[in-house]
């Protein structure tokens, strides 16, 4: 019966299976159209909502790109008057730089002017210089020279201040001097004759003590001397100098009578004091 549909036994059950088969591909690849469309319309939604996005962007962008462009023409209009600005200035600058070239050119000729000046007044400063120095060394000699002078004149006052406090030295102490000397003589007779008078002893007593007092006072007038000379060589000043007060009188006692004396002893205590006294 079925072998005008059959090739072989069982090739109808085969394409009957075969059949199943493709149902069920069939069914599957529709289950499988229906997710994709699923898919695709999730896809197509989010496409959507991204060309959406993309639009309102687009939008966003425009209006930038309106506000940039008005921007950039305002910034146009602004480097053109800037540009026109530093073209009037450019203009103004080459015409300052011509007018100080001019005053350059003033001024070169006047610095060379003075310089010419300069060097001309620079020799004769030379010069004077020269002169100068010529006049500083002679001046420096003539200095030199009147120290030599007043050095030497120094050293002769001062060796005249010495020989003035000297002299009046020799001059306060002659008459102490010449005092010593008598009562020196009259001593001596005295220590000679109060051997053969005893009485003389008082008055030869008395002499003695007086040799004694003058040969201080002449010690004394010495010393005062000496610190005025050393004063001087110090340096102290003439016009302060003050000779020193001595009392050139000593108080010499009466000299014994003629007559208690020998007539020898009388007549040398009235003979003449010496000229000058040792000194």
């Amino acid at each position: 019966m079925y072998e005008r549909f059959e090739s072989c036994p069982g090739d109808i059950n085969m394409k009957q299976k075969n059949y199943r088969k493709l149902e069920k591909q069939i069914k599957k690849m529709l289950n499988g159209c229906d997710r994709v469309n699923q898919r695709h319309n999730e896809d197509i939604a989010v496409l959507e909502e991204d060309i959406q996005e993309i639009k309102a962007n687009i939008q966003v962008t425009n209006r930038e790109l309106a506000l940039f462009q008005q921007k950039l023409e305002e910034e146009v209009r602004k480097d053109q008057k800037e540009k026109k600005a530093y073209q009037e200035g450019l203009r103004a600058l080459k015409m300052e730089i011509e007018e100080l070239g001019e005053q350059q050119g003033r001024l070169s000729q006047s610095l060379q002017e003075r310089k010419a000046n300069f060097d001309l007044k620079l020799s004769d400063f030379l010069e004077y210089s020269n002169q100068s120095a010529a006049e500083k060394m002679s001046m420096e000699e003539e200095i030199n020279r009147c120290k030599a002078l007043v050095t030497a004149a120094t050293r002769r006052c001062q060796t005249a201040k010495v020989w003035m406090v000297e002299s009046s030295r020799d001059q306060a102490v002659y008459a102490l001097y010449t005092d010593l000397a008598i009562a020196k003589a009259l001593l001596n007779k005295l220590d000679e004759a109060a051997q053969r008078y005893p009485e003389m002893e008082v008055a030869r007593n008395i002499w003695r003590v007086n040799v004694q007092e003058v040969e201080k006072k002449i010690s004394s007038a010495e010393a005062l001397y000496q610190e005025q000379l050393d004063q001087v060589n110090s340096g102290r000043r003439l016009t302060e100098w003050a000779p020193p007060a001595v009392d050139g009188q000593s108080d010499s006692p009466a000299a014994p009578s003629a007559a208690a004396a020998p007539p020898s002893e009388a007549a040398s205590a009235q003979a003449p004091p010496p000229l000058r006294p040792a000194s």
